[in-house]
Order: structure tokens, then sequence, then C-alpha cells
């Protein structure tokens, strides 16, 4: 194993993903209602960025693929239509209930779902091909790969943030506004890059210059209370100053208001020899 004398990779994600209380609600998570999932599922560019995303994974015909955190099948059905079979681990049973009917709409059949955490699922055998896009959703990263790893006979991905994410940069905006504590940043794809490093893995990363998630609106009273909702403002105090902030940083385009998302994303990639 390569050792990294100045720097604790892993301790490094555990303090910044610790900070994040979303993250940390495992029973939250695993409650998740469908109609949370359906709501999640409803932007046609979140389906469109996912079918973006699976085309740069390569699966070739009669291989297995094993996908952590599958959320509501974004990436899902498009790697489905590649494999002999898809194995989706998902936390949340909301999610698994929007992927299952939007399988059965779509008549796919290779695909089992399993709700679980990643960390406490057992997994049982090897698949071709392992892909964790957007699911990083651990404490301990270093064991998340490590078990990663394991289950992988061929390929893995991974799709992460590389860059501070939309939403860090509004809250650290709104925090300016209210006066309150910003919140944390979420860690960010050069540590699992150099976790994977220390573990003798030797990783490919590519920027996904098409992957983004604009938040859209009907109208700056909905974003209004949408942003009051994430980043916590319980008080209308704050609302005329929220509105210019609006004004400013929304783009507003026949009628919507939209949030464009400036996060860059990136893709790691390692081949089992």
């Amino acid at each position: 194993m390569i050792k990294s004398f100045s720097v604790d990779y892993n301790t490094l994600w555990q303090n910044s993903y610790s900070s994040l209380s979303l993250n940390n609600d495992r029973e939250g998570i695993k409650n998740m209602s469908k109609k949370e999932a359906e709501a999640y599922a409803a932007f046609p560019n979140v389906w469109e960025d996912g079918r973006v995303r699976a085309a740069g994974i390569r699966i070739l015909p009669g291989e297995t693929v094993l996908e952590i955190g599958a959320g509501p099948g974004i990436v899902s059905f498009e790697l489905a239509a590649k494999a002999k079979s898809l194995t989706a681990v998902e936390p949340a049973a909301g999610m698994l209930q929007v992927l299952s009917d939007e399988a059965n709409k779509r008549g796919i059949t290779n695909i089992e779902t399993v709700q679980a955490f990643w960390e406490d699922y057992e997994v049982k055998t090897q698949y071709d091909v392992v892909v964790a896009s957007l699911s990083l959703i651990t404490k301990d990263i270093t064991g998340f790969l490590a078990k990663m790893n394991a289950a992988c006979r061929k390929r893995a991905y991974i799709h992460w943030f590389a860059s501070e994410t939309s939403w860090e940069k509004q809250a650290r905006d709104i925090a300016e506004i209210t006066g309150e504590e910003s919140y944390a940043s979420v860690p960010k794809i050069n540590i699992v890059f150099n976790i994977l490093y220390e573990m003798n893995i030797l990783s490919e990363i590519r920027i996904l210059k098409t992957t983004s998630f604009d938040r859209i609106f009907d109208s700056k009273e909905d974003a209004l209370t949408s942003l009051k909702k994430v980043y916590a403002v319980k008080t209308d105090r704050y609302d005329s100053a929220i509105f210019k902030y609006i004004e400013k940083n929304y783009i507003q385009k026949n009628g919507l208001y939209i949030y464009p998302d400036t996060t860059r994303f990136a893709e790691i990639i390692w081949e089992k020899e």
C-alpha cells in the first residue's frame, strides 16, 4: 500500500462529511417517500444528464453491473439496456418505488433492486462493472471504495463533484444575507482519487463537461420558498433581500426563474488487471 505522510485523506473526507446533516440522516434517507422521489425524477434535464453519463460507461454484451445508489434509475435504465443484468442497490424506499414503476413502464426486466446502504449490503458475487454515480453517501470513504473494488471484476466508475457545488455557493450567499453560518463543504473527487492511489489503485479522471442540474422555478415567489426551505430561513425579515438576490442571480426565461448549475463534475475510472 502506498503511504501518504503529509495528508490524511480519509480524515479530510470524514471531517467534511460529518458536518453534512442531510447525509447523516440515515433514517430520513431510508424512509424517503415516493412523492419526494417523484419530485426529484420530474425534471427532464436530470434524465438527459443520466443518459449522457451512462453513455460514457463501457458495458459489453453479457456483462453484469452493480449500481451503488441507483436513485430513481437516472443511469440504471441506460446501463441495463447494455448489460446482461443490473443490480441496483439504493437505500431510499421511495427511489426504489419510482425505479421499479419506471422499469415496468419501459418493459425492462433485467434489473434487481435491493434496499440498502452500500455499507450494509452483503456482496455475494463479483460484478463485471461497478458504478457509483453521484452516490458517495458515506463517512467511511476508504471502506466504501475498498468494498467497491472487491465487488468489481473488470471496471469501476465513479461520478462525483470536482468543484464547489452551486448550492454550496448559494448557501454562502444566503448566509451573507441572514448572518447565519454557511453550510459545510462537500468532500470532492480529489480525495477519492488520492485514497484510491494509497490503495494501489491507479485510476483515470476526466471532467464531465455536460453534467448540469439547473434549478427551474415558475416564479420568483417559488424560488424564494425553495431557498428558505433549503437553507432553513425561518423568518420573513430577509424576503426583500432574497428577492433582490434572485433578480440578480437567476436567469429569467419564458416567465421562468432559472438558477444555473455551475458545478463541475468528474468521472473516475479504474480497471482490474
